[in-house]
């Protein structure tokens, strides 16, 4: 199947379970009453409001460090605030437009162009980010599996007996990839390519980030949740099969898709009006008031170029006369 027609194929996937996820919350809206949601928001006290930012804040700092870790693995050296500044604009879009490899690499490529990084590394960077986080991802679905699962209803297809062999089956693969990083040759074939892996201690690096990350974005929403109204581990194997529903669909940023998924694994676990007041709440907060100050720097960073790129534009062609 050509890459063109396997990007139309997702594309038309993305856009059909949004679309569904849009009239299932339209119907789950029409049952609650709105005085119960803003109620809910109401009560939040400043100080908890205060914590999520905090958490936020942390999220996206460790967001930093993927880039960091990558470019010590391509051996590249550039300083942490262009580090940071590429990271957090380039996150804070790509996690809203979704196809991550696309927006999240546009946005990485403008800015790590200047510091002589061609096409190649930042393809080479964006691939080593998603390992990252699926090593992260990868542990904590194990987790979830092993020691906190879902009722057998939830998961009908899969019987509860064979839950710890999913949990390891999953475990199974950042523990592959880090004995695969401990060889001596650390090259892989894939799709007729050469890829070379990093050495052990980037890759352990990688999975302990990564299980931060995934972590702090979790405990995100379960903060903003009525507090008590389910344990951390079950929030947390709900979050991992929520994850993985709105990857397979590739709904933007799994806007809809998320909420959606949500709203039927924690049903009777508390109330739909506090359930779906925190996850508007949690897209307000960790999307889409980063995705506005992603924005913002981006237009100042353009600002602050483009006079030197037009510069060196105008003394190119004087040179060229």
């Amino acid at each position: 199947m050509k890459q063109e027609t396997r990007n139309w194929i997702n594309t038309i996937i993305g856009l059909v379970a949004l679309i569904a996820a849009g009239l299932f919350l339209y119907r789950r809206f029409r049952t609650i009453d709105l005085a119960e949601v803003t109620a809910y928001l109401r009560s939040l006290e400043g100080m908890r409001l205060a914590i999520v930012g905090f958490w936020t804040t942390i999220s996206y700092l460790v967001l930093t460090g993927y880039d960091w870790l990558a470019l010590r693995f391509l051996k590249k050296r550039i300083s942490y605030p262009r580090v940071a500044l590429a990271s957090f604009v380039g996150y804070s879009i790509s996690k809203n437009l979704g196809i991550s490899w696309l927006t999240g690499g546009s946005m990485r490529y403008r800015f790590y162009s200047r510091c002589g990084m061609d096409l190649k590394d930042v393809t080479k960077l964006v691939l080593f980010n998603t390992v990252t986080f699926l090593l992260g991802f990868f542990f904590w679905g194990g987790f979830s599996f092993l020691f906190y699962p879902l009722e057998e209803t939830v998961v009908p297809f899969l019987p509860r007996s064979l839950f710890p062999v999913v949990g390891l089956l999953v475990w199974a693969i950042p523990l592959a990839y880090l004995g695969i990083c401990s060889r001596s040759d650390k090259e892989i074939e894939f799709r007729g390519k050469r890829w070379s892996l990093p050495p052990f201690r980037i890759a352990l690096s990688q999975l302990v980030l990564g299980t931060i990350d995934v972590f702090a974005t979790l405990w995100i929403l379960y903060l903003i949740l009525p507090a008590g109204a389910v344990s951390i581990g079950t929030f947390i194997a709900a979050y991992f099969i929520v994850e993985v529903v709105a990857i397979l669909t590739h709904a933007p940023g799994g806007i809809g898709v998320f909420e959606s998924s949500m709203l039927v694994l924690l049903e009777g676990r508390l109330s739909e009006a506090a359930l779906l007041s925190s996850l508007l709440l949690y897209r307000v907060i960790y999307f889409l008031i980063p995705m506005v100050i992603g924005i913002a720097l981006l237009a100042i960073d353009e600002i602050r170029y483009r006079p030197r790129s037009l510069d060196a534009i105008l003394r190119q062609k004087a040179e060229n006369r």
